[in-house]
């Protein structure tokens, strides 16, 4: 029996499955903002899920009920977006002097 909930999944990574069926439900994704790409974890095997400045999860996530801060309490965003995951990547401005020079 059904019990009248509609499951959606938005905002989504799903990358090196065995399936691209999220888990093998039965029908696909309802969320038109999930996507399929390598996130560049900084390093994976050691357990740092933290991503790589380029990647595809940068500001590909959305703000709606999420967290203000990140897991290491980085405040959200940081850039043009929210980033997927449980980090934000930092992201630093860069204010070079300019001289100007009179030939």
């Amino acid at each position: 029996g059904g019990s009248g909930l509609t499951l959606v999944i938005d905002y989504n990574d799903v990358w090196g499955n065995h399936s691209s069926s999220y888990c093998s439900l039965a029908s696909p994704p309802s969320g038109t903002h999930n996507i399929s790409a390598d996130p560049q974890f900084l390093n994976p095997t050691a357990g740092d899920y933290h991503l790589r400045f380029g990647s595809p999860a940068m500001n590909a996530g959305t703000g709606v009920d999420a967290p203000a801060y990140d897991k290491d309490g980085v405040a959200r965003p940081q850039g043009r977006g929210v980033d997927m995951g449980a980090y934000e990547v930092v992201v630093y401005d860069v204010y070079l002097p300019l001289t100007v020079k009179n030939y």
